[in-house]
Order: C-alpha cells, then structure tokens, then sequence
C-alpha cells in the first residue's frame, strides 16, 4: 500500500493544489456509493468506517465483510463480487 497520497496531503496542505483538495474534501459525496469494509482491516478502523455515511448525500450502502482485512476484494473476491453486483442492480441505500 502506497504512502505517497498521505506524503503528498502534507506537502501540500499550504500549495494551492492543497488548499483546493481540502475544500473539495470538505463537500459532501452526491452520487451513489457503495462502502465495502474488512472488519479485520488494520489501516481504517470499523467504528471510522462505518460512521463515513454521514459524509454522503446520495443513496449509501456500507457493508462489512467478517473475517476480511484491508483488501477485500482480494480476501474474498465472491462476496465482494456478489455485493458490488446487487449494489449495481439497485443502488438504493438501507438506511
């Protein structure tokens, strides 16, 4: 996993590249979004990955895969495959 997206955040933050990205950061998502996360992922906590919905004003589904760490769709490529197809047959959130 690269680290060069978190090197370049710091180096920027006072360029204008920066500033943009973190304005545009700061906007919320407003298309349909799928959010597929490993409940063993060692990068991005489960209870910070769950909570990320509220970032998000379109149709959201967050599903959680037991068992799966930071790349699910290499840890169990037929649930993440499953997920993804039924996401793009209906998009529509749980919530």
């Amino acid at each position: 996993c690269s680290i060069e997206p978190y090197r370049w955040m710091v180096r920027s933050m006072a360029r204008p590249d920066g500033v943009q990205f973190n304005r545009r950061m700061k906007r919320p998502v407003r298309v349909p979004t799928l959010h597929l996360h490993g409940s063993l992922d060692p990068a991005v906590r489960t209870r910070s990955s769950a909570g990320s919905g509220e970032y998000v004003e379109a149709p959201y589904r967050w599903r959680l895969f037991d068992g799966v760490g930071h790349f699910p769709h290499e840890e169990d490529p037929i649930a993440f495959s499953t997920e993804l197809i039924n996401w793009l047959k209906d998009p529509e959130p749980d919530r």
